[in-house]
This record gives C-alpha cells, sequence and structure tokens, in this order.
C-alpha cells in the first residue's frame, strides 16, 4: 500500500518525542523498506526533517540507516548528505562520514555552490570530525593527533573568516580547541590564531544581538565559552543562565553543550571554572525532558563538598542581577536559575544513600539503596535496611540471584573502599509479583552504617503517585551494574496503576533496584524491569516499550500486612 514521506515524518515525530525508541526504530525500517521499494510518494525536505529530528533526540545509528537508504537511491541533498555524513561520525565511522563530505564538497566547488551554507555546515562537520579524532587520541601529541588537531582548527577558522559575525559557532571551536592546545603544551598550533582575541572578537558580536534581541540560544552557549576562555567565569555563568532560559534550549543543545565542556573545555569539579559552571549545566539538562547524564561517584562527591562555597556565590550572584537594569536581567543568573541549582543539588544529595550490589568490587550486579526501617513499618525502628529487588538478591534459587552472604555492598558516593555485608532477608516478594527485597545488614556492619551515614538526609516517602499529563520521575542508579557511573535520568512517565509504575527513560538501558524519585525528590518507588512489550496497565489494550517500578507504598502496605498479621 502506497503511504507518503509526510506521514512517515508524522508517526516519527510523535515517537521521538515520547521516547518510544522502539516503535520509532520499527517505523524508521519501515520507511527504509519503503524507500527502496518505491512504494512510497516523497518530499526530500520530509527525509531532511526527519533526520534533523533524529539527530535532535541523538539517534545516530537510525540516521545512519536512513541515510544510506536516501544515498544508494539518490533521494538526497546537499543538507541530508551533510546529516548522514554527521551521523557517520558520531557513531565512529570517521573514514566514511569523512568520505562523504570530500564528496560533497568536491561536488560543491563544481557547480558553483561553495558559498552556501550547506557548504560552510560540511567545512563545520570536517572540523567536528577531526576535532573528535583527536579526542580519541587521549590529547595525544604525536604527529598524527597533532594533525588532526590542526585540520579541525584550520577548517573551523576558515569558515569563521568567510562571516564572522554569522559563523560564531565555527569560531567559537577554534576558539575552543587553540584553549585545548595551549593547555597541553602543544606550540605548533599557536601560529594558527590567538584565542583570547578571537573569543573577544565574538563576544563583542554577541553581546550586539543581545541588545537587538536577535541571539539564539547557540549564541548565549557561545558567549559563555568566549568567557570561559577568558576566564571571567562570573560572565560565563550568566551568559549560561541566559542560554538555558531560551524557549530553543533543550536536552539535545545542553548535552552538546556538556560534552563541549567535559571533552574540550576539560571542564571537572577540580576546577573554580568546573565547579561554577557544571552543577548548573547538569542542572538544567535534568530539568528538560529527556535529559540524562552519567557521572562518576568521585566527581558527585566533589560537587556535594564544594556546595556551600557554590551557593554562597550563587546567592552573590542573584543579589547582582537584582540590583542590574531589566535588559541585563535576561541573561544574568537569576532567582530561576539559583532554584534549578538547589533543586538538582537536592537529587546530588539522593545519591549518597544509592548502593552498587555485585559479587565482589570490581562489578556490580544491581542497585539497591538505604531505607530507616520505621519508615516503612514502625516495628522495623531505627535500623538501616537495603531495599533491592527480589531478581538482585534472594534466597530463592528460581530468581537466579545473589545470596544476601555472598552479596558486597558499596556506597560509592560515600565510600568507594567502604565494603558492606548483608546478612538475612526481613522481607521479600517474587519478581513476579513486586520484586522487592528488604535485607538486613550484619550486625558488625549495622554499627559502621550508623556512624557511616550520620550526615544523609534520609529519602521522604511520596504518598500519592504523580497526576496529569507530561510528569516526570527520576531515576538514580548503577547503569549496566556498572562501578565507575551513577546515571541520573528524567524518564517520561506513561502511566500508573498500583502498584506499577510504566515510564519511559532516554536511555535503552535500566538499572535494577533503582530508586525512583518524583520531581521533589520523594521515594516514589523501585525500578525494577524494561520491555519493548510491556502490557498497558488501567485494561488499554496492547504493550508498549516501556520501564516499571514499584510503587513504594505497595510495598509498605505490604510489609504492613506481614507484620501486622504476625503480630496478631
Amino acid at each position: 500500500m502506497e503511504t507518503t514521506s509526510k506521514k512517515y515524518l508524522d508517526q516519527i515525530r510523535k515517537e521521538l518525542s515520547e521516547f518510544d525508541w522502539a516503535a520509532a526504530t520499527g517505523t524508521c525500517t519501515n520507511l527504509i523498506e519503503g524507500i527502496f521499494s518505491t512504494e512510497i510518494t516523497y518530499e526530500i525536505d520530509d527525509f531532511f526533517q526527519i533526520m534533523k529530528l533524529l539527530r535532535r533526540k541523538r539517534r545516530f545509528a537510525l540516521m545512519v540507516r536512513l541515510g544510506d537508504a536516501l544515498s544508494i537511491t539518490t533521494r538526497t541533498n546537499f543538507s541530508i548528505r551533510n546529516l548522514y555524513a554527521q551521523s557517520l561520525i558520531e557513531q565512529g565511522y570517521f573514514t566514511s562520514g569523512i568520505s562523504v563530505l570530500e564528496k560533497l564538497e568536491l561536488e560543491m566547488n563544481n557547480t558553483g555552490e561553495n558559498s552556501t551554507q550547506e557548504y560552510f555546515e560540511t567545512q563545520g562537520i570536517f572540523g567536528r570530525a577531526y576535532k573528535q579524532l583527536f579526542i580519541r587520541t587521549g590529547y595525544s601529541k604525536s604527529e598524527i593527533s597533532v594533525k588532526f588537531l590542526e585540520k579541525s582548527i584550520e577548517y573551523y577558522i576558515q569558515v569563521y573568516k568567510n562571516d564572522s559575525k554569522t559563523h560564531t559557532w565555527h569560531g567559537i571551536n577554534a576558539v575552543a580547541l587553540l584553549a585545548m592546545a595551549e593547555r597541553h603544551k602543544i606550540t605548533s598550533i599557536s601560529s594558527l590564531g590567538d584565542y583570547e582575541v578571537l573569543a573577544k572578537e565574538i563576544l563583542s558580536n554577541i553581546e550586539v544581538k543581545e541588545k537587538n534581541s536577535t541571539a539564539d540560544a547557540w549564541h548565549f552557549a557561545t558567549a559563555s565559552e568566549c568567557c570561559l576562555a577568558l576566564k571571567d567565569y562570573d560572565e560565563a555563568l550568566k551568559w549560561l543562565a541566559g542560554y538555558s532560559s531560551q524557549a530553543d534550549c533543550d536536552a539535545f543543545e545542553l548535552a552538546s553543550t556538556l560534552r563541549q565542556f567535559e571533552e574540550v573545555w576539560e571542564l571537572n569539579m577540580d576546577k573554580k571554572s568546573g565547579q561554577i559552571l557544571m552543577p548548573l549545566l547538569r542542572a538544567e539538562l535534568l530539568r528538560r525532558s529527556g535529559g540524562e547524564f552519567e557521572m562518576d561517584p568521585e566527581d558527585i562527591r566533589k560537587e556535594l563538598a564544594v556546595a556551600k562555597k557554590v551557593t554562597s556565590q550563587y546567592e552573590s550572584l542573584v543579589e547582582k542581577g537584582i540590583e542590574s537594569s531589566h535588559a541585563k536581567l535576561e541573561k544574568v543568573f537569576g532567582a530561576d536559575s539559583f532554584k534549578t541549582y538547589k533543586w538538582y543539588m537536592q537529587g546530588a544529595a539522593r545519591c549518597l544513600a544509592v548502593a552498587r550490589i555485585g559479587l565482589d568490587s570490581s562489578r556490580g550486579e544491581g542497585t539497591g539503596f538505604l531505607v530507616k526501617g520505621n519508615s516503612l513499618h514502625e516495628s522495623l525502628g531505627e535500623e538501616l535496611f537495603l531495599l533491592t529487588n527480589s531478581h538482585v538478591i534472594s534466597d530463592d534459587p528460581l530468581e537466579k540471584a545473589l545470596s544476601p552472604k555472598e552479596a558486597v555492598v558499596i556506597f560509592e558516593v560515600l565510600d568507594p573502599n567502604l565494603e558492606f555485608k548483608l546478612n538475612d532477608i526481613v522481607w521479600f516478594s517474587p519478581s513476579t509479583e513486586l520484586d522487592a527485597c528488604l535485607v538486613r545488614f550484619s550486625r558488625e556492619d549495622q554499627v559502621k552504617l550508623v556512624e557511616f551515614t550520620k550526615d544523609v538526609e534520609w529519602y521522604p516517602l511520596s504518598n500519592t503517585l504523580p497526576l496529569g499529563e507530561d510528569q516526570k520521575v527520576y531515576i538514580i542508579g548503577h547503569p549496566r551494574g556498572g562501578t565507575l557511573q551513577l546515571s541520573f535520568q528524567d524518564n517520561h512517565l506513561l502511566d500508573h496503576q498500583d502498584p506499577l509504575i510504566h515510564y519511559r527513560t532516554p536511555t535503552d538501558n535500566g538499572s535494577s533496584g533503582s530508586p525512583i524519585f518524583n520531581r521533589t525528590w520523594m521515594l516514589l518507588g523501585l525500578h525494577h524491569a524494561g520491555s519493548d512489550e510491556m502490557q498497558c496497565l488501567n485494561g488499554k489494550d496492547g504493550n508498549y516499550s516501556a520501564n516499571e517500578g514499584i510503587y513504594i507504598q505497595a510495598i509498605i502496605a505490604a510489609l504492613v500486612k506481614k507484620f501486622d498479621t504476625k503480630t496478631d
């Protein structure tokens, strides 16, 4: 049956907006089959819009497949081929991506289209490719590595100099790479330009745009990088706050900026610049629909350690902002940004009670978290327990889980070098029911835990499930059982029917046993499963791609039933 590219565009837009990766993959697969079978009425611009949507959600593997199908059937234009090349590079296929760009560049030169926006986009992607190649070499000073860096800077500067008022994005990338070369003492690069001079020039151009109200989100982000290059971190923060307040600043833009700050500017929590800028950037990213990132537990520890100092600095900037003129308030760090930072730091503090569970300290099998006994049932008193899934810890051989006695528990944000042992299971519900397990620590470790966690704020429990559309839930856990990363994820709430909560994560990976929080960081539930064929709730027909958690009040109700019945 013949269909149209417009129908595919509308369908993919809907699926991507709902983070339904399985459905989007299926729709793209059908589209590709239609392209090859020619059973599709199409407009080239529809294909371009689909490629842009996939890029915005960072679905680069799908972009590669679609771009390949469009290229081989010659249903492309320069813009689509640029996006295809970018997707190849993002997937690490540098030779293929650069080959597409070289052919594209040659065609544009031969047809006299080497002064178009598409041509400058091609040059920028060349710069991006060689920038990533340099980063992949580990910032090495080897001949080939330095050549990658040199070529990247040359591509960016060439486009910037063609029209410095328009191509500020290319210019700031040149600035960032020149500054990186200086940090790594790659002196041969210095002849390509003075990054401070370039930064001042770019910032001046953007300030004019901001004054004329023609600056977009990328201009604000670029201005922040200019201030970073000039080591004016307060101004960098103000522009960053302005950037995050722009209507077109979504999770894709913020994630790209976060990566630029981490990979190219090499910001971290040991540097003053990182302490000031990174928490706000992560906070704004997590606040966005689909926002997610992973952090080393050590960085979270450092973030919490400097929280008082950063809070004081942020408060000072808020006061200065209030004293500023109205026009300036559009870009200065304001009360909303400060509120977002405090909200994020509350979430960061929730990491303290999150545990990695494994056979030993080298590899995790799942996640769990500390709870105070009397928050679940008064008979459990002040004792601290581990709450996780029954398919992570269980005495039942059918669960194929770790037994309590063999499990090693590590609270990596608190102290990655301390290991805790478990004693016995106080209560459990099998994986076919609530998939929850409450475990007691050994007597010796219970004493250590009390002192160890004296500064931990215990999770307040939510008494209600989120209501209304566009609600979010947040998960903090060890993705894929890993030992080095904690994952923060904003999840789109799909539906709930006590005891189940369904939500869709922006990534493909779950963390069994992770705590689920509502938007005020109250404990909502226990994450336990994910499937592309999850049964819909509330009597709705069909299946969908979803993750599933267990409502904390359902777990409490089961505990009440156990202990109150026992008492009777």
